[in-house]
């Protein structure tokens, strides 16, 4: 409860430093960033990231919790492109909101359509998005298919592209049950127990794609996949 305490006071005391500065003058990525890190060390995690991390172009990730948005952006100054659900969970959905994450349905056309043009823009200006495209957790059971239609912004587009995996590991339980998160769990109960371990090591890899076919969404999405898969199991191999 301690733990849980500190975490609270830090993200008070995070927001009200976001409301006592303009909100054209602040950097929310960065400020997420700096939330994230702070939150993570609450909950006593080690993050260990390897490969080339980017700064700009997009970066594409497999999905496994609440906690893949503040692993990647304590280690990345990116703009986060995540699931509409995570919107609703309680303290974690209101950070995301503050953090400047834009949130999808991967599942609503209109949706994704609409996003199109958010996404070229913020690739256009430099920054670095982050895109989860499984649209659910798969609970570390593997990389499920990609949404392809959360491609379409990339065909021949020059855009920088980083493939990137991130997996979770326990000293004192399993990673996959307590770690890993899926919307129909309840999220207190989750993160209380997850309070009760040693430590936990989330480990992250990047891996620049260079030279693929960009002619069609599906081509991008089944590339993409291939590296992300790859980069999961290499994960597990350290």
């Amino acid at each position: 409860m301690i733990r849980l305490l500190a975490i609270c006071i830090t993200g008070l005391d995070q927001l009200i430093k976001f409301c006592c500065t303009s909100r054209l003058d602040i950097n929310r990525a960065a400020w997420l960033g700096g939330v994230s890190c702070r939150v993570l060390e609450h909950l006593k995690f080690s993050v260990v990231a390897k490969g080339e991390i980017p700064e700009s172009g997009l970066v594409v990730c497999n999905h496994l919790s609440y906690l893949d948005e503040l692993v990647l952006s304590s280690v990345t100054k990116c703009v986060i492109l995540t699931d509409r659900k995570i919107k609703k969970l309680p303290f974690i959905g209101l950070f995301a909101r503050l953090g400047g994450v834009l949130f999808i349905d991967s599942n609503s056309r209109t949706d994704v359509r609409g996003m199109r043009d958010e996404m070229l823009k913020m690739m256009e200006e430099g920054h670095l998005l982050t895109l989860f495209p499984e649209g659910q957790s798969s609970l570390g059971r593997g990389v499920l298919p990609f949404k392809s239609a959360l491609f379409e912004p990339l065909v021949q587009m020059p855009h920088e592209i980083t493939a990137a995996a991130i997996s979770y590991h326990l000293e004192d339980g399993n990673a996959h049950d307590e770690v890993c998160y899926s919307m129909n769990r309840r999220l207190f109960p989750h993160l209380l127990n997850l309070m009760k371990k040693k430590r936990v090591e989330a480990r992250v890899i990047f891996y620049k794609v260079d030279d693929f076919d960009r002619s069609d969404r599906k081509k991008i999405a089944v590339e993409l996949h291939r590296h992300v898969s790859r980069l999961y199991q290499a994960t597990h191999e350290e």
